[in-house]
């Protein structure tokens, strides 16, 4: 499987993601768009603008990743066409790792935090390297 995933979340938290994905951040298979557009529309209801942020594969660190339990646990049903207690037959049948929860799900956690500029959003890194960050710092400090 390639790990290719996204993080949906408030345009307004953009700022402090900057800083890179928090350890135990949920993220959503690319290819999982009716899982994307639930949490979206989530955003939304909350009185949000959404964004999906993309995460470049290199970013991400297997070992780090786990089951997104809660989305076992109240699995969005609608979203997977699935019933709870289908989605909880599957699961306790199998062997419950996060490839498992992806392949059942669409959805796993990070465990560890996510560099930002493995952070991508609408095409373009989300932190600027160090290197660009310090040189437009010494450029705004000159008279």
């Amino acid at each position: 499987m390639r790990l290719t995933f996204v993080h949906v979340t408030s345009k307004s938290k953009l700022a402090s993601i900057a800083a890179g994905l928090r350890k135990g951040t949920y993220l959503v298979h690319a290819n999982q768009d009716a899982i994307s557009d639930y949490y979206a529309e989530t955003v939304v209801d909350e009185g949000d603008e959404p964004v999906v942020i993309e995460i470049d594969p290199s970013g991400i660190i297997e070992e780090h990743l786990a089951p997104d339990s809660n989305g076992i646990e109240e699995p969005l049903t609608v979203a997977l066409r699935m019933s709870e207690e289908e989605v909880r037959e599957i699961w306790e049948s199998g062997e419950q790792t996060w490839q498992a929860c992806v392949d059942l799900i669409g959805t796993c956690r990070h465990m560890a935090v996510v560099a930002p500029h493995f952070l991508r959003f609408n095409g373009e890194p989300l932190a600027a390297p160090a290197e660009s960050s310090a040189k437009a710092s010494r450029q705004r400090m000159r008279p």
